[in-house]
């Protein structure tokens, strides 16, 4: 059967109406609007890959085999890479769906030598790439319906003003800014019940946001496209949705993604942009924040702690970086979420090595220029045993699932199961 019932296009929106055999795992039609761009002439085997990348782990998964009208040949040779990849990374999970077609087309678009696209939404890794290929004619690439909810206008509107202040002074940038429903067509709930894996961060997120700069490198000739690496090659073995073996064999046409900065840490990063913007004096404000509503650094949260506390380790004045809080109220949240255990993030070894890199990094405190309060801070969390709040994290998940699993026991008897 095939899995498209029927196709959309408009001057900057491409529609897809789904077949009844995944009616089970999707709620609505597939789509994407391209801001200030005109799709309607790009060939329908580009402007299909968004949804084919996005939809196809849930094939694989579901076992059925499924077709489609037709299909970039480069495109349809790497799927069968990747789901052999995604199996040898998943072996408990069986992916043996099928999406095959019998016309297979061999599309080849103009490409300029020195355009590239990059996945780009203000955070550190991102930046940092930006930065690392900024010799290049770069098409920066935000995603609405990512991290930024679609409904949140104030966000997107923030993530529009962030990335035009990076144009202002970066003259050989350029945009595409698109909004998609790509996480929430899918039904996750049905998807649970086929796999056990966690579908954003083990499945969709490297090959479903990779997938939307088919367009923009369409347009804009680039045969090159960058996605920042979250972790460095010291986890290289480590199990995730976006990692050199997923994204550096995704590719269509004459374009391919790359897994870019995997040889570098968080902190490596945090210390690459401060010397990059007192080497250039320029605007640098990261969005690192997934807490706050509005696209804000909440300053508070797990994600923006990590990223000051880099700042302040690489002898920076944080507030310069977008992140306004005083230092009291900073010092003073820390502590007080260390002390009640708020940060998620200690419950995972890989996570706990971002806040220790920072530990690694940590100087003599002579030799920083930041207040008495600050100097204090560092001390502080230099010698902060992040191993042990670990050991507390696993101990208190576990409470949860023990308790967790008493009360579906208690409903499953009083429901006669």
């Amino acid at each position: 059967m095939n899995i498209v019932n029927n196709t959309k296009v408009f001057s900057n929106r491409f529609e897809v109406e789904i077949t009844d055999a995944m009616k089970d795992y999707t709620k609505e039609s597939f789509y994407y609007e391209v801001e200030d761009m005109d799709i309607s002439e790009i060939p329908i085997e580009i402007l299909q890959i968004p949804f084919i990348l996005n939809i196809l782990p849930v094939v694989w998964l579901s076992g059925l085999k499924l077709s489609i009208d037709s299909i970039d040949k480069n495109f349809y040779e790497s799927i069968k890479v990747l789901q052999k990849v995604f199996q040898s990374m998943y072996p408990q999970v069986k992916f043996d769906g099928e999406l095959s077609s019998e016309n297979i087309v061999d599309i080849k678009f103009q490409t300029n030598n020195n355009s590239a696209t990059l996945l780009f939404s203000g955070g550190l890794d991102s930046l940092t790439s930006m930065y690392r290929h900024i010799d290049e004619n770069l098409i920066l690439v935000s995603l609405q319906g990512a991290d930024i909810q679609l409904e949140d206008k104030k966000a997107w509107s923030r993530v529009h003003n962030l990335v035009d202040g990076y144009l202002e002074h970066n003259k050989n940038l350029s945009t595409c800014f698109i909004n998609s429903n790509f996480k929430t067509f899918l039904n996750h709930k049905k998807i649970k019940t086929i796999c056990s894996l966690e579908w954003w961060g083990n499945v969709q997120h490297g090959m479903g946001m990779i997938s939307f700069m088919s367009i923009p490198a369409y347009i804009y000739g680039a045969s090159v496209g960058y996605i920042a690496s979250g972790y460095s090659n010291k986890f290289k073995d480590v199990s995730w949705g976006s990692a050199p073996k997923i994204d550096n064999n995704t590719y269509w046409s004459n374009f391919k993604a790359i897994h870019d900065s995997f040889d570098m840490n968080r902190q490596d990063k945090v210390n690459f942009i401060v010397k990059y913007k007192a080497q250039h004096n320029i605007f640098i404000k990261p969005r690192v924040c997934f807490s706050s509503i509005g696209a804000m650094n909440c300053c508070k949260c797990g994600k923006c702690v990590i990223t000051i506390s880099g700042l302040l380790a690489a002898n920076a004045n944080y507030k310069d970086y977008g992140f306004d809080i005083e230092e009291n109220e900073f010092i003073r949240s820390v502590k007080s979420s260390m002390k009640e255990n708020k940060f998620r993030s200690f419950s995972s070894l890989l996570s706990i090595s971002l806040w220790k890199e920072i530990q690694d990094d940590i100087k003599s405190i002579e030799e920083y220029n930041h207040s008495k309060e600050l100097l204090e801070y560092l001390t502080w969390f230099k010698n902060f045993d992040f191993d042990k709040q670990h050991e507390i994290q696993k101990k208190v998940a576990a409470r949860k699932r023990f308790f967790r699993n008493i009360e579906k026991k208690i409903v499953s008897v009083f429901r006669g199961k």
